[in-house]
């Protein structure tokens, strides 16, 4: 591809602000690394116990919010299931022993049967 003469002069002075590096301030250097190290979280290697194992299993409060809603979720729905699912509760406890026939009826015909 050919440069042309505008990209050419964007080029030139590209490389003239290349080869004219300033030289950092006597330490600013190594006061941007203190500075950068004091923002650095703290490292939780020395803390001991199961608080860091669980932590670490659970991935921190993250995981913990997770966890909980997820148990909600499965104790509703392990509760009061929707209609279409049957109930659990019932085939483990002994409740009532019907069967749920998903392509029985004339309902699931119709829907079939209907074009378009």
């Amino acid at each position: 591809m050919k440069m042309s003469e505008d990209d050419r002069e964007l080029e030139a002075l590209f490389k003239a602000a290349r080869d004219d590096m300033p030289e950092m301030p006597a330490g600013l250097e190594a006061r941007l690394l203190a500075d950068a190290q004091a923002a650095l979280p703290v490292r939780r290697d020395a803390e001991p116990g199961w608080r860091r194992w669980f932590d670490d299993l659970l991935m921190g409060w993250y995981g913990l919010g997770g966890l909980a809603a997820a148990s909600a979720a499965g104790i509703w729905l392990g509760f009061a299931p929707p209609a279409a699912l049957p109930d659990a509760g019932a085939y483990l406890f002994g409740g009532n022993d019907t069967s749920v026939d998903l392509f029985a009826g004339e309902d699931m015909a119709m829907i079939l049967a209907e074009e378009g």
